[in-house]
């Protein structure tokens, strides 16, 4: 994980999410620096899904990640009403 290349991710998220067939996800907008831009976030690529479930788990499994590791995990700061997004090249 510390050498994930997010291009593919930034190129083709949209898109997919444009023609997916799954409801929640299908037109929802991209979010974060890899989408918008801003260097200065620590979100980097999440769809806004406006799904609300308890984060808690994950945010700790990330930090655990990160601690154990000494990396910082990729896809950025996981915020409400978000699920990560990452497309890989198969």
């Amino acid at each position: 994980m510390t050498e994930v290349d997010l291009s593919f991710t930034q190129a083709k998220a949209g898109e997919i999410l444009s023609s997916i067939s799954v409801d929640y996800l299908r037109n929802k907008p991209l979010r974060g620096r890899l989408f918008d831009g801003g260097e200065a976030t620590d979100v980097v690529s999440l769809v806004n899904t406006s799904f609300f479930v308890d984060h808690e788990e994950p945010s700790r499994a990330q930090r655990e990640f990160e601690g154990t590791r000494r990396i910082r995990w990729p896809l950025g700061r996981l915020v409400e009403g978000h699920e990560f997004v990452m497309v890989l090249k198969v």
